[in-house]
């Protein structure tokens, strides 16, 4: 049988001004929220994706079909390639936040991260930086 959609989901809908930084945190570090467990970092331009999301780097790029010469046809169409890297250190991580992201590592310096405490994760995966 062919799925049903049961409706919008209304957390979505709801409008939730933020006053203060500690009510956007007090949300990404709810229970069940991504933030939560790793951190999630995104630069979206008009021909690349890079998204680092705990340990894990996606480059999509390009981001859509584009024509490399003369009239459109399979042959001469780039499509969009994602090339996914796993970080294997807490070093990589950092390395890649200034490289590729633009973060300034001498202001990262003091932040601290929870262990996640999961056999299964890297031990260098940072949970939460609680002091941004």
């Amino acid at each position: 049988a062919p799925l049903k959609p049961t409706g919008v989901e209304q957390s979505f809908l709801e409008i939730r001004p933020l006053e203060t930084f500690g009510d956007a945190a007090s949300i990404i570090a709810s229970e069940g929220s991504t933030f939560r467990s790793k951190i999630v970092i995104c630069i979206l331009t008009r021909s690349e994706k890079i998204t680092l999301t705990g340990s894990n780097l996606r480059i999509t790029s390009p981001r859509f079909p584009t024509c490399t010469s003369g009239q459109e046809t399979n042959e001469n169409v780039a499509w969009p390639l994602q090339t996914r890297k796993q970080l294997s250190s807490r070093e990589d991580i950092l390395s890649m936040l200034a490289d590729r992201f633009g973060l300034d590592l001498e202001q990262l310096s003091g932040l601290e991260c929870d262990d996640v405490g999961d056999s299964s994760s890297s031990p260098d995966e940072c949970r939460l930086w609680e002091h941004l």
